[in-house]
């Protein structure tokens, strides 16, 4: 793996430029996304501590979120945690809200409300080898969710403008789901997240997974 990677960084970092059609084939295939997850039904839930809850139906797995209204019509904030919603602090909130921007925040697929229990290595292990054997990954998965909470943000929602927030791992999720999106624009803040997982031991986040 690492002989590969070295490789494979410096082949990347001796090339000018990247066709767009085929580096977004090469990151679909990476993330093993075949298409991106189709419609959705909302449901809507009882309000709880001023914050409206949502789940969508995806038809593969349901997707629960929260809405926090702001106070600029049309201006809202996706907000990503790789370990769930409830992991936000309130002061984070309130921080990531100040701008005005209605906050939406969500379980991204195996996080939060939809996390499975994991009784060996690491909070992930058993999910991620689960969707291996199914031909898919997690980050996939990730990227489909930004991707359908967006649609879903714009069609149902009334939001003109969108910044998908992601922290750590997430954030990663969300510049590849930008790279992917073709119908829905949106800017992304990455927080904490790595710029470049580089084969060098000391260059490797400390993310649990």
């Amino acid at each position: 793996c690492n002989i590969n990677g070295k490789t494979l960084r410096a082949e990347m970092l001796a090339k000018n430029s990247f066709p767009r059609k085929k580096t977004i084939d090469a990151l679909k295939k990476i993330l093993r996304i075949k298409s991106p997850l189709s419609g959705g039904i909302l449901q809507k839930y009882c309000e709880k501590n001023s914050f409206e809850r949502y789940s969508l139906e995806t038809g593969d797995h349901l997707i629960p979120f929260v809405i926090k209204r702001g106070t600029v019509p049309g201006k809202f904030r996706l907000l990503l945690h790789p370990e769930g919603k409830a992991q936000l602090t309130e002061a984070e909130i309130a921080s990531y809200s100040a701008d005005g921007s209605t906050l939406a925040i969500c379980d991204l697929f195996g996080e939060g409300e939809t996390a499975q229990q994991n009784i060996i290595n690491g909070i992930r292990y058993q999910l991620l080898r689960q969707l291996l054997w199914l031909g898919r990954s997690l980050p996939g998965e990730w990227v489909k969710d930004i991707l359908a909470m967006v649609n879903i943000l714009k069609k149902r929602f009334g939001a003109c403008e969108i910044d998908v927030t992601g922290i750590r791992e997430a954030g990663t999720c969300a510049i590849f789901a930008g790279a992917l999106s073709s119908a829905d624009k949106f800017t992304v803040t990455a927080v904490d997240s790595p710029a470049s997982l580089l084969f060098r031991r000391d260059s490797i986040p400390s993310f649990r997974g």
